[in-house]
């Protein structure tokens, strides 16, 4: 979080790439830093245990990934592979205009 908070300042647009488990690793250094100071990040997280899908540690988080996002205030899209490009449209909205965290949520298969 620290380099891509940082690749930003710089004048770069950073993706962070995670799975979802960690998203709760990365929560304080989110809220307490970049939501603080507007320093926007694209996430691009895959959705592991989506529709309870995926080995067992995957499922919890997979089962509330939206709500939590929904409840720390990251806004957020799950796209598919015949809508990722309008997905990433919005992303850059949010990056570039709003200068808000912007979450990518990645079912298996819709990236190559």
């Amino acid at each position: 979080m620290g380099f891509a908070s940082g690749a930003y300042l710089g004048g770069k647009k950073p993706v962070v790439i995670m799975q979802n488990s960690g998203l709760g690793y990365c929560l304080n250094a989110l809220m307490s830093l970049n939501m603080i100071y507007r320093i926007p990040l694209l996430l691009l997280i895959s959705w592991r245990g989506y529709q309870g899908k995926d080995a067992p540690e995957h499922l919890v988080i997979g089962k509330v990934l939206p709500a939590l996002l929904d409840t720390v205030g990251i806004a957020h899209c799950t796209p598919d592979s015949d809508n990722l490009e309008t997905a990433l449209d919005s992303a850059d909205e949010y990056f570039s205009n709003r200068r808000k965290l912007f979450a990518l949520l990645c079912r298996k298969g819709v990236i190559d």
